[in-house]
């Protein structure tokens, strides 16, 4: 792993298949997760629970992705984040990424958010890269806030990088 801990964050309706099929690509990649849970799920809570580098945070769903977000990032508390809905799923070259992207910033100091394209993942697992970036990996900070409620925004970031 990295020298700074690297958190995946997640937000979820629950989507159990999704979450499946996500995380065991994730985990091996960062140091821990934190899933906001929109709806009670037995099921998806007790899957969460099999992996000790989860932390499972559970938060009613209000048409806010800003508010899971904000749910999320609270629980952080430091290091570099990679956040994704559970729709989305990083790909191999991302994740490797990580860690020469934290060297290359010099403790964020050279750049503090890293944009990538957004990949959707089609209904027959196909993945569709797309001409969208978004902030997708970043540096926590205690500044860092999510406005917007359908298109999250993250304010509180200097320096990006692509």
């Amino acid at each position: 792993m990295a020298l700074e801990k690297i958190t995946y964050m997640c937000v979820t309706a629950p989507r159990l298949e999704k979450l499946k099929r996500n995380l065991p690509v994730v985990l091996p990649y960062v140091d821990e997760a934190v899933i906001v849970v929109g709806r009670e799920s037995p099921e998806t809570l007790d899957y969460l629970g099999r992996f000790p580098q989860i932390r499972t945070i559970f938060r009613p769903w209000t048409d806010s992705f800003r508010d899971q977000y904000q749910a999320g990032l609270s629980e952080v508390g430091g290091g570099w984040v990679n956040i994704m809905d559970d729709d989305e799923l990083p790909s191999e070259e991302m994740l490797r990424s990580f860690s020469t992207l934290i060297e290359k910033s010099h403790g964020g100091r050279m750049f503090d958010v890293v944009d990538f394209p957004a990949t959707e993942v089609r209904p027959d697992g196909a993945y569709h890269r797309t001409d969208y970036y978004r902030q997708m990996f970043y540096r926590w900070n205690p500044n860092l806030r999510y406005e917007i409620h359908l298109h999250q925004a993250l304010v509180g970031l200097m320096r990006v990088a692509r």
